[in-house]
């Protein structure tokens, strides 16, 4: 596979093999799967938290406990909660989901960048 690069006057091609391709490709999808997984966790537990699930069950548990170390860096950052009851809205977990899809972006971009 040739890739053409374009830079002031002149043209070069690039020879990149095809497992290479493949292996960068692999690297990707297997990043993007990680990062699934984490946010399909953190979701479960936004959902946990908003119907109040009860904190001593073993699937909350295994739950909160999972997605623990992803969240616990952005406790503090805002000074409100919203609580009603047993419900909480956990900011933090929103955060963390955004910055786990960020991390996953960059790693994935990162990958491409070296691939070429």
């Amino acid at each position: 596979m040739q890739e053409y690069r374009k830079e002031i006057g002149r043209t070069e091609t690039v020879e990149t093999s095809p497992a290479t391709q493949r292996g960068a490709f692999k690297a990707e999808m297997i990043v993007y799967w990680v990062a699934g997984i984490i946010e399909f966790l953190l979701l479960i537990r936004i959902v946990l938290g908003l119907l109040g699930a009860n904190k001593g069950n073993g699937f909350a548990q295994f739950i909160y406990s999972i997605t623990q170390p992803f969240v616990q860096p952005f406790y503090g950052l805002f000074n409100t909660t919203f609580q009603f009851e047993a419900a909480r809205f956990e900011y933090e977990a929103i955060v963390a989901l955004v910055v786990v899809a960020f991390i996953a972006w960059a790693i994935t971009k990162l990958i491409e960048i070296i691939r070429r």
